[in-house]
């Protein structure tokens, strides 16, 4: 399971929602939000954006866990031996660009940081 996964199952049971009363706030379809639960799919990034929001998660925390579920998913690729045979062995390209846009516009706008 991932992880961002795996904190909106846990906040969607905190707060007593059945799957397609949270998915349908959140804007997601019920098997959408079923499927990013369950690990079976990775959550766009402005998917990410809606759960932080509807959730109250912190956005930078969630990108965090997407870039460490991202760099799981491809140690997966890269040893398909090592992860079951039902995993996707596809790299979803859709959320490298939203991903390099999200960098940039916090890097723009956060400037106490040192790393964009």
């Amino acid at each position: 399971m991932s992880r961002i996964g795996k904190f909106c199952r846990d906040c969607r049971a905190k707060a007593g929602l059945k799957l397609y009363d949270a998915a349908y706030k959140i804007g997601m379809s019920p098997s959408e939000l079923c499927s990013v639960e369950s690990g079976e799919s990775v959550a766009t990034i402005p998917q990410i954006e809606a759960i932080a929001q509807f959730y109250g998660g912190n956005l930078d925390f969630l990108m965090h866990w997407y870039e460490l579920d991202e760099l799981d998913r491809q140690k997966q690729i890269a040893h398909p031996g090592v992860s079951s045979a039902s995993k996707v062995a596809t790299t979803d390209f859709t959320n490298v660009v939203f991903l390099e846009r999200y960098k940039d516009r916090r890097w723009r706008t956060n400037s106490t940081s040192e790393e964009p």
